[in-house]
Protein backbone atom coordinates (compact mmCIF):
# COMPACT_ATOMS: atom_id res chain seq x y z
CA UNK A 1 0.00 0.00 0.00
CA UNK A 2 1.63 3.25 -1.10
CA UNK A 3 1.36 6.19 1.19
CA UNK A 4 2.06 9.53 -0.36
CA UNK A 5 1.87 13.17 0.43
CA UNK A 6 0.92 15.48 -2.38
CA UNK A 7 2.26 18.98 -2.63
CA UNK A 8 1.54 21.59 -5.20
CA UNK A 9 4.45 23.25 -6.95
CA UNK A 10 3.83 26.25 -9.17
CA UNK A 11 5.19 26.08 -12.70
CA UNK A 12 5.56 29.42 -14.47
CA UNK A 13 5.09 29.39 -18.23
CA UNK A 14 5.15 33.12 -18.50
CA UNK A 15 5.23 36.13 -16.26
CA UNK A 16 1.43 36.37 -16.34
CA UNK A 17 0.35 32.77 -15.86
CA UNK A 18 1.22 30.16 -13.24
CA UNK A 19 -0.18 26.66 -13.25
CA UNK A 20 0.04 24.31 -10.24
CA UNK A 21 1.46 20.83 -10.85
CA UNK A 22 0.90 17.88 -8.53
CA UNK A 23 4.14 16.28 -7.34
CA UNK A 24 4.07 13.09 -5.26
CA UNK A 25 6.60 12.39 -2.56
CA UNK A 26 6.75 9.07 -0.75
CA UNK A 27 7.73 8.30 2.79
CA UNK A 28 10.87 6.24 3.28
CA UNK A 29 10.72 2.87 5.04
CA UNK A 30 12.17 4.41 8.20
CA UNK A 31 9.62 7.24 8.18
CA UNK A 32 6.78 4.75 7.73
CA UNK A 33 8.08 2.62 10.61
CA UNK A 34 8.41 5.71 12.82
CA UNK A 35 4.87 6.81 11.94
CA UNK A 36 3.55 3.34 12.80
CA UNK A 37 5.32 3.47 16.17
CA UNK A 38 3.87 6.93 16.88
CA UNK A 39 0.35 5.73 16.05
CA UNK A 40 0.88 2.71 18.30
CA UNK A 41 1.94 4.94 21.20
CA UNK A 42 -0.95 7.36 20.63
CA UNK A 43 -3.46 4.49 20.68
CA UNK A 44 -1.93 3.24 23.92
CA UNK A 45 -2.90 6.52 25.59
CA UNK A 46 -6.57 5.53 25.32
CA UNK A 47 -6.10 2.14 26.98
CA UNK A 48 -7.01 1.67 30.64
CA UNK A 49 -3.41 2.21 31.77
CA UNK A 50 -2.64 4.98 29.23
CA UNK A 51 -2.41 8.73 29.87
CA UNK A 52 -6.01 9.40 28.86
CA UNK A 53 -7.61 6.09 29.78
CA UNK A 54 -6.32 6.09 33.35
CA UNK A 55 -8.19 9.34 34.02
CA UNK A 56 -11.46 7.42 33.59
CA UNK A 57 -10.58 4.77 36.18
CA UNK A 58 -11.89 5.18 39.77
CA UNK A 59 -8.41 6.44 40.75
CA UNK A 60 -8.21 9.00 37.90
CA UNK A 61 -9.46 12.59 37.87
CA UNK A 62 -12.66 11.96 35.92
CA UNK A 63 -13.45 8.54 37.35
CA UNK A 64 -12.48 9.65 40.85
CA UNK A 65 -14.87 12.59 40.71
CA UNK A 66 -17.66 10.31 39.49
CA UNK A 67 -16.81 7.89 42.28
CA UNK A 68 -17.15 10.69 44.86
CA UNK A 69 -20.54 11.66 43.45
CA UNK A 70 -21.65 8.07 43.80
CA UNK A 71 -25.09 6.80 42.87
CA UNK A 72 -25.39 6.15 39.15
CA UNK A 73 -21.89 7.60 38.57
CA UNK A 74 -20.22 5.05 40.87
CA UNK A 75 -18.11 2.43 39.07
CA UNK A 76 -20.90 -0.09 39.71
CA UNK A 77 -23.74 2.38 38.98
CA UNK A 78 -25.87 2.51 35.83
CA UNK A 79 -23.70 5.20 34.20
CA UNK A 80 -20.34 4.53 35.81
CA UNK A 81 -20.18 0.87 34.82
CA UNK A 82 -20.39 1.88 31.14
CA UNK A 83 -16.96 3.51 31.50
CA UNK A 84 -15.15 0.40 32.79
CA UNK A 85 -13.13 -1.78 30.40
CA UNK A 86 -16.09 -4.19 30.36
CA UNK A 87 -18.68 -1.45 29.81
CA UNK A 88 -20.05 -0.20 26.51
CA UNK A 89 -18.01 3.03 26.37
CA UNK A 90 -14.82 1.97 28.14
CA UNK A 91 -14.80 -1.44 26.49
CA UNK A 92 -15.19 0.07 23.04
CA UNK A 93 -12.37 2.53 23.69
CA UNK A 94 -10.16 -0.29 24.95
CA UNK A 95 -10.89 -2.49 21.89
CA UNK A 96 -10.29 0.35 19.45
CA UNK A 97 -6.97 1.22 21.08
CA UNK A 98 -5.87 -2.43 20.95
CA UNK A 99 -6.87 -2.81 17.27
CA UNK A 100 -5.08 0.40 16.29
CA UNK A 101 -1.98 -0.78 18.12
CA UNK A 102 -2.12 -4.16 16.35
CA UNK A 103 -2.54 -2.49 12.95
CA UNK A 104 0.35 -0.11 13.60
CA UNK A 105 2.55 -3.04 14.64
CA UNK A 106 1.62 -4.91 11.43
CA UNK A 107 2.50 -1.89 9.28
CA UNK A 108 5.79 -1.52 11.12
CA UNK A 109 6.66 -5.22 10.68
CA UNK A 110 5.72 -5.19 6.99
CA UNK A 111 7.81 -2.08 6.45
CA UNK A 112 10.81 -3.59 8.21
CA UNK A 113 10.45 -6.85 6.24
CA UNK A 114 10.45 -4.82 3.02
CA UNK A 115 13.67 -3.04 3.97
CA UNK A 116 15.35 -6.33 4.94
CA UNK A 117 14.57 -7.80 1.50
CA UNK A 118 16.19 -4.81 -0.25
CA UNK A 119 19.37 -5.13 1.85
CA UNK A 120 19.89 -8.79 0.85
Amino acid sequence: MNRSIARITPVCRSLFMARPVLVRTYATKDETAQAAETVKQAAGAFKEDGKIGKEFTPEGKIGGTAQKLGGPFDKNGAIGKQFTTDGAIGGTGQKIAEKVQESAEQVKQETLKGSDKKKN
